[in-house]
Order: C-alpha cells, then structure tokens, then sequence
C-alpha cells in the first residue's frame, strides 16, 4: 500500500494495468483515456472472463491478459511478475467484482487509479478517497491507522456505494 504515503507523478507511471470491472465500451473508453493521459506508459488490459470476442478490434493497449476460469494462483503469480507501477479500477457503477477491486493492495503497486464514470472528477487517487477518514487521532498514529485500515475502508466504502446505487436502480425501476 505503497501509494498511501508516497505522490506519484503521472509522468513516472511505466506500467499501467487496467482491471475490466465494466462492459466492453467503457473499458475501450478508459484505455483511449489513459492512453492520452499516460502516453508513455505500457498499458496492460485484465480482461473479465470470455469478454474477448466483444472487446473492440481497435482496444488501445499494449497487451491483454484473460482472467481464467479456475484457480487464480498463476494469474496472480503473472501479474506480480508484471511490477505494475499502477493499477486502475473502473467505477462504472455495475454490481459485482469486489474480488478484482483489491487487486492494487494484492499487488502492492505504487499508485491506484481509480476511473469514476459518474463523478465530477473522472480520475481519482485512493488518497482523496481516504481523505474523510483521519479519525481523531493525531500525528504519526493517525497515518499508521490509514495505512492499516485502507483496504478494508476503501471496500466498505465501495460495497456502500454499490448498496446505495443498486437501491436507488430499484426504486427507478418500481
């Protein structure tokens, strides 16, 4: 969880892995985005389980990995081979794929970025997301207590978010 204490500047990111938590456009949407936002970084694609024939032919990354139907010790084994310097989750607003959003804190890469299709902003940092969480301690303990807590907050936060917005798709819905 590197990426707690340390600013990245997007200029170093080499190798940039963009984890598929959405449909096929909006993933093609997000590399063409990340790919003029990082144009030096090397962008490697997870793909969802046999999404391949529905990605489009012109996808903008340098390499694509499919997620495997069994056991996800060698997937997991590649992808820290990878040293990705980032990992970028898509919030895009679907349910599901709690699993692939703790991949940055199982890779331990140096920065997440996180692709809020509904936002005001389109590109967030963990930290901005972490910022309402300082609790009332001071001092070095306050930072230690993020870093311990931040993936569990962050998927908290996550499955909330989920909660509330399958909540509100059911009630449009009715």
């Amino acid at each position: 969880m590197r990426f707690l204490w340390s600013r990245t500047e997007p200029d170093s990111l080499r190798d940039i892995l963009l984890v598929q938590t959405c449909n096929p456009d909006l993933l093609a949407h997000v590399a063409a985005e990340a790919r003029r936002r990082f144009p030096r970084a090397r962008l490697t694609a997870l793909l969802q389980k046999d999404m391949r024939p529905y990605l489009p032919a012109d996808l903008p990354v340098d390499q694509t990995i499919d997620n495997p139907r069994g056991g996800k010790r060698g997937l997991l084994r590649r992808l820290r081979a990878g040293r990705f310097d980032a990992v970028c989750l898509i919030e895009s607003g679907e349910s599901g794929f709690w699993k692939l959003k703790l991949l940055p804190w199982i890779l331990g890469s140096r920065a997440v970025l996180v692709y809020d299709r509904f936002g005001s902003a389109a590109w967030l940092e963990p930290r901005s997301v972490l910022a309402g969480f300082g609790g009332g301690l001071a001092g070095r303990p306050k930072i230690l207590t993020r870093r311990r807590l931040a993936a569990p907050l962050i998927y908290w936060q996550c499955r909330r978010f989920y909660r509330q917005r399958m909540k509100n798709q059911q009630d449009r819905d009715s």
